[in-house]
């Protein structure tokens, strides 16, 4: 029984600049609130947190738009496709079209498992020990 393959849906577009912004907004706030409570001399540590935070938000306020620039859907462009599937059949000691199973390359007629039977895989050629 084959399966039917549905149709794929389109990418949701979403804002995430604005996203980072709005954590890097929220991890200040948290500083600022950590800040007018005072916090005892042991649990300072938490205001590095949010300086993290803050700045991992902004990192990717700048880097999120270089990042959705360089990615390009897949239907758009196929030549990178293209290339691929055409050095991936130029390389040698593969078969080009269907592919052989590992004991077709590996092993003597005698060892080839009968129609039928599946073929085992192969770790390599075979010593005689």
């Amino acid at each position: 029984m084959s399966r039917v393959e549905l149709p794929q849906p389109e990418p949701i577009k979403t804002d995430n600049v604005r996203i980072a912004a709005a954590g890097s907004v929220v991890w200040v706030i948290a500083f600022v609130v950590l800040l007018v409570v005072g916090l005892p001399e042991d649990e300072r540590w938490w205001l590095w947190v949010c300086v993290m935070g803050t700045a991992i938000g902004v990192f990717a306020c700048l880097y999120l738009p270089r990042f959705e620039r360089g990615r390009t859907p897949p239907d758009t462009d196929s030549s990178v496709a293209d290339a691929l599937t055409e050095t991936v059949e130029r390389l040698p000691g593969q078969h080009s079209g269907a592919t052989s199973p590992t004991w077709a390359s590996t092993a003597s007629a005698a060892e080839a498992p009968e129609a039928g039977e599946p073929a085992e895989p192969s770790d390599g050629p075979r010593s005689s020990s």
